[in-house]
């Protein structure tokens, strides 16, 4: 499912990956755990779905942190 959101995010399309991020959280996707530090996502980051999508997960405030160059614990 991970490689659905990756392969749209990679050719440009987030309306696509978020889309495809929304089934994979249902679904409770294990990968989900490590989107934070996927590169092929970062064409996301600075999009408001992302934070909403962290948030959902619990990891708003790490990766926050992480933004703020503070260090983060989970």
């Amino acid at each position: 499912m991970i490689g659905i959101v990756l392969t749209y995010a990679w050719h440009g399309d987030p309306d696509k990956a978020f889309e495809w991020l929304d089934v994979a959280f249902e679904q409770k996707d294990s990968y989900m755990t490590q989107l934070i530090f996927n590169p092929w996502l970062a064409s996301l980051h600075d999009d408001p779905r992302w934070e909403v999508i962290l948030d959902r997960m619990g990891l708003l405030d790490y990766w926050e942190k992480l933004q703020a160059g503070q260090e983060a614990k989970l």
